[in-house]
């Protein structure tokens, strides 16, 4: 998994939540019923993008976003940030605790899939990069130094292959 750019994944959560706004102003007509109803409807599917694509904080972001927008543009009273009610409150409330619950289990997703993907590049490199098998190989000097003095003095052959060899686990 490549780490993406900071602007990238914060600006993700931003387009998909302004999307989701642009398509909710274009289907409150077709529900039928006022704004009110349907207001976080869209939102979700924002957020599950930017927690997707970002993980836990873009997540975070587009949580945020999505509960003003909603509330600035579809609940009442129409573009205000004011919560006139317990029931609205309420609404916003629970919508942004589904909107963390959302990106906490899309974050744990996306560090799982990026401690995975790190792991199998450590079973191909057991050491990170391939300049640290030269520890492996002090490693064996040290041992044919120890064997040959505990051997009596003899010298412990060396593998004529070993200096350049890379331990690779499959």
């Amino acid at each position: 998994m490549v780490m993406r750019p900071v602007l990238l994944r914060y600006g993700v959560p931003g387009l998909a939540v302004g999307l989701a706004l642009v398509l909710q102003l274009l289907l409150v007509p077709w529900f039928g019923a006022d704004p009110d109803t349907t207001s976080f409807l869209l939102f979700f599917a924002a957020l599950i993008v930017a927690a997707w694509f970002g993980g836990l904080r873009p997540g975070f972001v587009a949580t945020v976003l999505s509960a003003l927008t909603s509330n600035y543009f579809f609940l009442y009273p129409e573009h205000s940030l004011e919560i006139v009610s317990f029931g609205q409150g309420l609404r916003l409330a629970v919508f942004s605790i589904e909107g963390v619950f959302i990106s906490c289990l899309l974050g744990i997703t996306h560090s799982v899939r990026k401690r995975a993907e790190e792991a199998q590049r450590g079973l191909k490199y057991p050491f990170g990069v391939r300049g640290k098998a030269c520890r492996i190989r002090g490693f064996c000097r040290s041992l044919r130094r120890v064997g040959s003095l505990l051997g009596g003095g003899k010298p412990v052959p060396a593998r004529k292959h070993w200096p350049n060899a890379l331990i690779t686990v499959r």
